[in-house]
């Protein structure tokens, strides 16, 4: 039965490459989507595209030959950059020489579009800081504990002065970590705008996430602020207990030093309760619960 079946299927591969052969010998007409792209554009100069920033281009040829130019990768069409500054209509059809993986065994039908419209520009550079697109929700008793770092934390951007001047920062893409209860770390891309060089199109990315407790710090001084040499402002008590929300590790590793409280003078002016309720600043990552007490007795007196 093996002895049979081994002519048989010889037969059937010959068969298939010679219509193969026949067919790829017959004219075809295939379409390809490429990018423009400028060359020997000025290094002080940038594009700004006014129309498309990519062509379809509709060849013609034997099927041997457009197999070869699908299969080739990813095509650009190549444009001869202007080399003064202003705006400039360039006609695609005189542009086929610059792309010689068209080839001269095939033809073009038709490119769309025939032209396009463009500005050029001076290019400027600057840093952008990276901007987080993140949506984060935490399981009960959990919370964010540390910025969320970036790494790197810019980008330097690069292109047409007229985009550069409204980029404030360079965006990730969106993440969405849901019921989050430990530290996160990872890469994400960045959100990229046509016409924008990039000395990266991703960055690393790591934020802290702790149990969320409530701490009291005890016996935190009061520091008088703005008080004219005239004056003198008279507090009681002199010191406050301050309750503050975070992370475990974070609020552990903290003491009363890292906490400011102050008295201003002139939040009592005007006052007619005698009562003032002090400023305090906390670190970052931390919520402020309450104070206690949470006003302060005061005499204002003549020195």
């Amino acid at each position: 039965m093996k002895n049979k079946l081994l002519p048989i299927i010889s037969v059937v591969i010959i068969s298939i490459v010679l219509w193969g052969s026949i067919a790829l010998s017959e004219d075809y007409i295939c379409g390809i989507n490429a990018p423009v792209e400028l060359s020997d554009l000025p290094q002080q100069y940038a594009p700004f595209f006014l129309s498309g920033e990519s062509v379809y281009v509709r060849l013609k040829g034997k099927g041997w030959e457009l197999a070869k130019i699908c299969m080739g990768g990813e095509h650009k069409f190549y444009v001869s950059s202007p080399q003064s500054k202003g705006r400039h209509t360039m006609n695609l059809k005189n542009e086929f020489e610059n792309n010689p993986w068209i080839g001269s065994s095939v033809s073009v039908v038709e490119i769309i579009p025939s032209e396009i419209k463009l500005r050029i520009e001076d290019r400027v550079t600057k840093k952008a800081p990276v901007e987080k697109n993140f949506k984060i929700s935490f399981a009960q008793g959990f919370g964010l504990a540390s910025e969320v770092e970036f790494i790197p934390d810019s980008v330097v951007v690069s292109g047409p002065e007229s985009i550069l001047k409204n980029v404030e920062s360079v965006k990730t893409d969106t993440i969405k970590f849901e019921n989050v209860n430990e530290s996160q770390e990872g890469e994400v891309d960045l959100l990229l705008v046509n016409g924008i060089e990039y000395s990266t199109d991703r960055c690393k990315f790591k934020f802290d996430v702790e149990k969320i407790i409530v701490l009291e710090f005890k016996d935190i001084p009061v520091k008088i602020l703005n008080t004219p040499p005239d004056k003198e402002l008279l507090i009681f008590p002199v010191k406050i207990n301050v309750i503050l929300r975070g992370g475990l590790n974070k609020l552990g590793r903290l003491s009363k030093e890292d906490i400011k409280v102050f008295a201003d003078y002139r939040d009592a002016l005007g006052d007619d309760e005698e009562m003032l309720v002090p400023r305090i600043i906390i670190p970052k990552y931390t919520e402020l619960v309450g104070a206690v007490p949470s006003k302060l007795k005061y005499i204002i007196r003549e020195r």
